[in-house]
């Protein structure tokens, strides 16, 4: 057996092991199956050996992890102090912040707070209020008796690119309409705050909520533009490595969202690897990817994005090419609505059995209304990308190019709400 396919198979078996240690699955149960799979392998006896403990592994280290990471409160205390360690989410019914607890207890918080609080990245707050744990693990503080700032955020990398970030937001709202500003935001970083819950039904509904949760399509057109920019202004050499430094900036500054994490490590190593002139393997960038969000955090294994991300990217790599030779479709027609339909119905093949387990239904127009979208997602990203940017320098011509996005918005929120009314 290869060095490489050694790795493989090294990878999978980690990985394996922290699904069924977070999945309760018996492990007398999964270490025997593991057990007989790894002798349907031709290799050898140390090898097979090295694998079931590599899986032992995995399943030890997600208790380990979850023991270290384990909320701990001092039940004397009537007030938790900590630190908001990601970017606060506002919504229409509640703000979400996620706060670290400072001694003598430890351990992250999940604070659902009255709509309009505002806090911000790196805030110290006090907080009083009865903790609860979801079915998943969290530990939460729904809507606290009293929640205050108690020492202002201190000026970080992170926290200046929140800032940048809401800066572009703010530049979209200042030419586009609510509606469309709110949506060019979430195709071009992922915001999500404006929406109102009646539009993200209507984007549940069509099965085109994925186009504002910056999956590996979104991300990849990001690379794109950057590259393009760098190679303008930049040699070959100084431009990639520009491009290196400014993915990992941009998953920081979107929340570093299990699905843009794993298209910006595949993104770099594919970049990085035809810069080099090296051959690679994508099922073990896949897998490599895979086991190394893991090891930071092997707790998101069972969130619904990050098993999602990863179907959808084995429906479109796998599923895709063999339908297109199996229906022999070499022409991608008027708008690529071939290829766009095609590739959707890949991914949704690939995806319904993690949302039929997760959110126990899926979208019948998903199809329809991804072929006649996605074709002008990249051009959107490129208008927005624009708007926000220009935003910075000169109102007025960011308005001028915000007249023509407006006008790609208006189509794809008509194409969001129709299909998604049939679904209602």
């Amino acid at each position: 057996m290869l060095i490489h396919e050694k790795v493989f198979y090294g990878g999978v078996f980690f990985i394996l092991g922290v699904f069924g240690a977070a999945f309760d699955i018996s492990f007398l149960i999964s270490v025997s199956l593991m057990t007989i799979a790894v002798f349907l392998l031709k290799a050898d006896f140390r090898f097979r050996l090295i694998l079931i403990l590599l899986f032992i592994l995995g399943s030890f280290y997600l208790n380990f992890y979850e023991s270290l990471n384990k909320v701990r409160v001092d039940s004397r205390a009537e007030e938790l102090t900590g630190t908001i360690i990601s970017k606060p989410e506002y919504r229409l019914e509640y703000s979400l912040i996620e706060v670290e607890l400072e001694d003598p207890n430890s351990g992250v918080v999940r604070v659902y707070l009255e709509p309009g609080k505002s806090f911000r990245y790196g805030d110290k707050v006090s907080i009083e209020g009865e903790l609860t744990t979801t079915s998943r693990g969290n530990t939460i503080i729904s809507f606290p008796k009293n929640i205050i700032k108690i020492e202002p955020a201190q000026r970080t990398v992170r926290g200046t690119l929140f800032y940048i970030r809401d800066s572009l937001v703010y530049n979209l709202e200042k030419v586009l309409p609510a509606s469309k500003s709110s949506l060019a935001a979430g195709i071009l970083i992922g915001e999500r705050t404006g929406f109102t819950k009646e539009f993200e039904e209507s984007m549940s509904g069509s099965g085109t909520t994925h186009i504002v949760a910056l999956s590996g399509y979104n991300v990849a057109v990001i690379v794109v533009i950057l590259s393009s920019i760098f190679g303008y202004l930049l040699n070959r050499r100084w431009a990639f490595y520009a491009s290196l430094m400014a993915v990992p900036l941009f998953v920081i500054m979107t929340g570093a969202e299990p699905s843009v994490v794993r298209a910006a490590i595949m993104g770099l190593v594919l970049v990085s690897a035809e810069y080099l002139g090296r051959q690679y393997s994508f099922k073990n960038i896949l897998v490599l990817t895979a086991l190394a969000m893991l090891i930071y955090n092997p707790t998101l294994i069972i969130s619904l994005s990050f098993q999602l991300s990863f179907a959808a990217l084995l429906g479109i790599v796998y599923i895709y090419p063999w339908l297109s030779e199996k229906f022999n479709i070499s022409q991608e027609g008027f708008l690529s609505w071939r290829k766009n339909a095609l590739q959707t119905f890949s991914a949704q093949l690939a995806v319904t059995p993690v949302i039929l387990l997760g959110v126990g239904k899926i979208s019948l127009t998903s199809l329809f209304a991804n072929t006649l979208i996605l074709e002008f997602i990249p051009l959107t990203m490129l208008l927005s990308f624009m708007v926000a940017t220009i935003g910075f320098i000169s109102f007025p011509v960011s308005q001028v190019i915000g007249w023509g996005l407006n006008l790609l918005l208006s189509y794809e929120v008509f194409i969001i709400n129709f299909f998604g009314s049939l679904w209602t």
